[in-house]
């Protein structure tokens, strides 16, 4: 049955802004942002590759699995990213000191 906002009963609007409230802050308790931003950002880019190709080398490259981890790892690793950016601690200035 939809509602309205404006229309719906009260409980039912106070349960859904809880429960968008414990969605917005799901990301708080990952290890990830223990680390400087930008080497989360790469453990999640290495992560994701790495789950692409356990699941070509299980499932073969011609799957629709495989499918469905491609396009689970392009929306997952994008926002794993902007959480790291956004939360963890600052840059690490390792990785430019690597390529100078």
């Amino acid at each position: 049955m939809p509602f309205i906002k404006s229309a719906a009963p009260k409980e039912l609007v106070e349960a859904i802004d809880r429960i968008e409230t414990q969605a917005d802050e799901c990301f708080r308790p990952l290890k990830l942002l223990e680390r400087q931003w930008n080497i989360a950002a790469w453990a999640v880019l290495v992560a994701s590759v790495g789950y692409i190709e356990r699941t070509t080398t299980e499932l073969g490259d011609n799957s629709p699995l495989l499918d469905a981890t491609l396009m689970n790892m392009g929306m997952v690793a994008p926002i794993a990213i902007n959480w790291a950016r956004k939360h963890a601690k600052p840059s690490s200035t390792l990785a430019s000191r690597l390529f100078h």
